[in-house]
């Protein structure tokens, strides 16, 4: 044990890693304070006011650990705060094909590759596993999730949707790159933040 930690203690020297582990703690810190806005079945939840901290614990936590995706985090932030103030155009035409994005997102079949890894009995090295195959899929699930999108609502639907989308896609393409890939098996039971999704900052 004493060992490992000086190859951990080590490892931060080297610059990328430890802003890696910087990152996945501060990110992990948020993301149980995320967890506890996430209503009981009685309770209503507010949408807007759960992404917007998590697109501002993202970034926060980026600019923190010296992350180089640290303008992306940044930039999703504006689009969805730009998304939940009312009078914004993009506001205003998300509300308006709100109920057909959602359709398209919660259609699960851009995703199956993803469901398949996971299984009936996800574990840490399974959801592992799952966040990599997201990531090596991004372009698949992009252009798919597109396809649904430009059906179920159009294409000024799909044109607000792609705001969204397009920003946390670039975010999330260098997150699989400096935080996800690397990542190994047996280190699996790390705290990786569970908002890794492909999906997250969505409606």
């Amino acid at each position: 044990m004493q060992l490992l930690s000086i190859v951990v203690v080590f490892g931060c020297f080297v610059g990328a890693f430890c802003d890696a582990e910087c990152f996945k703690k501060e990110a992990f810190k948020c993301n149980e304070e995320l967890l506890k806005l996430v209503p009981s079945q009685d309770q209503e939840f507010s949408i807007c006011n759960f992404q917007k901290k998590a697109a501002r614990c993202v970034a926060e936590s980026a600019v923190t650990c010296d992350m180089k995706f640290a303008p992306e985090a940044k930039a999703v932030q504006v689009v969805v705060e730009e998304m939940c103030e009312k009078g914004t155009k993009l506001h205003e035409v998300i509300e308006e094909n709100r109920q057909c994005i959602m359709k398209s997102i919660t259609d699960m079949s851009c995703l199956e590759s993803i469901i398949a890894v996971v299984g009936d009995n996800p574990t840490p090295s399974k959801i592992l596993e799952a966040q990599k195959e997201a990531c090596r899929n991004m372009d698949a699930i992009t252009s798919c999730t597109f396809g649904k999108v430009k059906v179920n609502c159009g294409a000024d639907g799909l044109a607000a949707f792609k705001r969204l989308y397009e920003a946390s896609t670039e975010l999330q393409r260098l997150i699989c790159k400096d935080i996800i890939l690397p990542e190994k098996q047996d280190s699996s039971n790390s705290k990786l933040p569970v908002f890794y999704g492909p999906l997250e900052f969505m409606i």
